[in-house]
This record gives C-alpha cells, structure tokens and sequence, in this order.
C-alpha cells in the first residue's frame, strides 16, 4: 500500500499543521519559549520544531518546568538553515511552557498521544524543480507521520496517522522558496503503556525449583516478562524457553553467560506457563511480569573471573556486580540478576542484601538473587548485589526503555 500527501498551500508566517492529529498545538514567533494552552496528559509525546529560517538560530538545549528530557532530530534548509526537531516521550504532564536557550522566528509546540521515535526519513532539498517528495515505510499499524518543509523564512508542518505502507508527502515550490523537507515517524502506544508510573516495579513474581513455572494470576496484555534461570545451558539460544501464549522470549546477546536472563516483549494476555529447555539441569528459576517496555535498551554483565574489583582474578568473592549498561531514556526499568555458587543447604533461604538504587525482589534456592531498579537520567548504571558468603558469582543487569517516567 502507499499513500501520497499532497500540500497545495502552506502557511508562511509561521508553523502549521495541515492534518490535524496533535491533541492541542501552538505556534509561536521571535520568542525562546512557547506555552500548550491546556495541561498535557501524562505519558504523551510533546515536539517542538523551531529556528530562524535563513539564519543560524535553531531551538537548542530545549527543556521544560516539569524536567522531561527532548531529543534532537536535525533538520535543515536549502541553504543549511537548522530547524530541528524536538521530542519527548512519556512526559510527567501538567501545563507545560518549552523553553529553548535560543529565541527564534518561528516555534510550533503540539502534543501528541504517547508514542515512540520509529524512522527518521533522508532530508530532501530542492530549490527549482516544480515540487519535491519526501516519504518513508512503515511496517507497524497506526504510526504517525510528522513533515516539515523549511522555506527560507517560514516553517510549514504537517502530520497524519497511517496503516503500514509506503507513505510520502509531495511539496509544491513557491516562486523564490528554495526549501528542505524532513520527516519522521512515530509509533503510537497504547493506554498500557502510560497506565503505569516510575518507579517500576514487579506486577507479580514466581519462584519455582523445576523446569516450568506458572504465573498465580494471568499476564496483562503488553506486558514486559523476565526470566531468571540457574543452570540452564540451553545452547543455542534460540529456542530454549517457550511459554503457554507463544510469547517470543529473547536471551540478550551480551548476557549469554549459561543463558540466565531473557526475557519477553509484548507479551500476550492469559494464564501463562514458561517452560525451560534443561542443558544440565534446571535448580531454581525465577520469573516475573513487569509494565510494558517500548523497547529492550542494553545489557551486560560481569563475573569473578574477570571483574573482582576487591581481589584475584578468579577468586571468590561475597560481592558481585555487572559491567555498566547505557541508557539513553528516563526511567528506564533495570533487572539485575545474580548466580552464584552457594551450597543449597546455605541458599535455601538467601536473600541478598539491597544496594543503592536497587530493591531485592526475590532470592531462590541456592543460586539466584534477583533485584531491580529505575534510572533517573540517561546514563551509565551498574548493578550489584551482597551474596552473603564468599563464592564464583555472576551478575547481570538490563535495562528496558519504559515510555519515560510519566
């Protein structure tokens, strides 16, 4: 399928929209901040697209009263003017004033029903041809499509939802308006999505010492699941654990160690069984349902052979803690999982003591310490965990972009 947008007539003194699929939107002019006429919803996505066409001036270092964190996608003119675009996902909500280090021409403010950053188009420029197209593909059901065209004294924008297909948008050329095109696409989120609030936690946990392990209460439609399995030596990865609702279940390429974490997006509503495909064999599992994640972040880990911060390489230790993962969201849900060598008559009752950041979830049989966390900023973040005796210990951590802090 493909879709053409055809713009016969754009606004010049200041931002528009030609399909209106923001939920409120503002333009504002020769200012440095610029003001949504209503509280937005918390969870939304908030864009901000502004600078001074024919100038240097773009919007830059853009922040807001509530503490959302935007992201930049650059965009210019035919003659290299930026006007880029600024985006906020899961955002706290309120009545929210953006504000940007830099006064500029022209500010359009709009807000948008939560969504996540899917495509970013090639920038078209054109400055003689009768029009010029710009378009992309998307493959998810309901995206939303943002373009604007950059004139070299006016901004023009435009958005529209639309089914998986190809999709462009055709722009005339106005006498003397040299112009650049960018477009991005967006995918739309559901009401699970901003249905739960920073900090994360788990919606329910399950421990069991064989080689499957039900849930107590059914899964919500979305939702993240996890696994933590000691022992499991299923190799090759693919395939090793299932589950009732066919779930696809993901074991994270840089935490391969025995194949002890994975993990589940999107998963499917019902009563749900997970099922272990033993190498060796199975001693303790863990399993847990987590709020839905837009997407799986990073993921890392460390060991006694090679990450004993406070003694020999190799030798063992009562504290463990994985390489740092990145982030690059707000919020973002961490899972820390540790195995350790621990003598079961030892770990039938382990618990392993909290570190900063991180709540102790759960600890099972004689291997698993199982914690998790939220970040507060995109950065660097490592896990660790107190394993109450000296022994060969393993950690990971992964983190998981959850729609911002909302």
């Amino acid at each position: 399928m493909r879709s053409m947008v055809a713009v016969s007539a754009l606004i010049l003194t200041c931002a528009c929209i030609c399909t209106a699929q923001s939920i409120q939107k503002v333009s504002c002019t020769n200012n440095s901040s610029c003001s949504l006429p209503n509280p937005v919803s918390s969870g939304d996505m908030i864009v901000a697209i502004g600078g001074f066409p024919g100038q240097s001036q773009a919007l830059s270092n853009v922040t807001d009263a509530q503490g959302d964190t935007f992201f930049e996608i650059y965009a210019a003119g035919w003659y290299a003017t930026a006007v880029p675009m600024w985006y906020a996902t899961g955002v706290h909500g309120g009545l929210v004033t953006v504000q940007s280090t830099t006064a500029v021409g022209t500010f359009y403010l709009a807000e948008y029903p939560p969504a996540t950053l899917d495509k970013i188009a090639s920038q078209v420029f054109n400055c003689c041809s009768p029009s010029a197209t710009i378009g992309l593909t998307t493959a998810l059901p309901g995206e939303l499509l943002v373009e604007w065209t950059i004139y070299p004294s006016s901004v023009a924008v435009q958005d529209v939802d639309v089914n998986p297909g190809a999709h462009s948008f055709t722009i005339p050329q106005l006498p003397s308006q040299a112009m650049g095109l960018a477009l991005v696409s967006f995918r739309l989120l559901g009401p699970e999505f901003v249905k739960y609030k920073a900090p994360y936690a788990p919606i329910q946990l399950k421990k069991c010492f064989a080689s499957t392990c039900q849930f107590d209460n059914p899964v919500e439609q979305n939702n993240l699941l996890v696994a933590a399995i000691d022992q499991l030596g299923c190799y090759p990865p693919q395939g090793c654990v299932t589950d009732t609702q066919s779930n696809q279940w993901i074991l994270p390429t840089s935490i391969t160690y025995a194949g002890s974490f994975w993990y589940a997006l999107n998963a499917r509503a019902g009563i749900t069984t997970v099922s272990f495909t033993p190498g060796n064999s199975v001693a303790s599992i863990i399993i847990a349902e987590y709020p839905p994640a837009v997407a799986f972040e990073d993921a890392n880990f460390g060991t006694y052979a090679a990450q004993d911060l406070d003694g020999p390489q190799g030798s063992s230790d009562d504290v463990g803690w994985s390489l740092p993962v990145q982030t690059t969201k707000p919020c973002d849900l961490l899972v820390s999982m540790g195995i350790n060598n621990i003598p079961f008559e030892l770990g039938s009752t382990w618990i392993p003591n909290p570190v900063p950041y991180f709540t102790v979830r759960a600890g099972f049989g004689a291997r698993i310490g199982f914690e998790d966390g939220t970040s507060s900023v995109p950065g660097v973040y490592i896990a660790s965990m107190d394993f109450h005796n000296y022994t060969h210990w393993t950690e990971g951590l992964a983190a998981f972009d959850m729609n911002g802090c909302k």
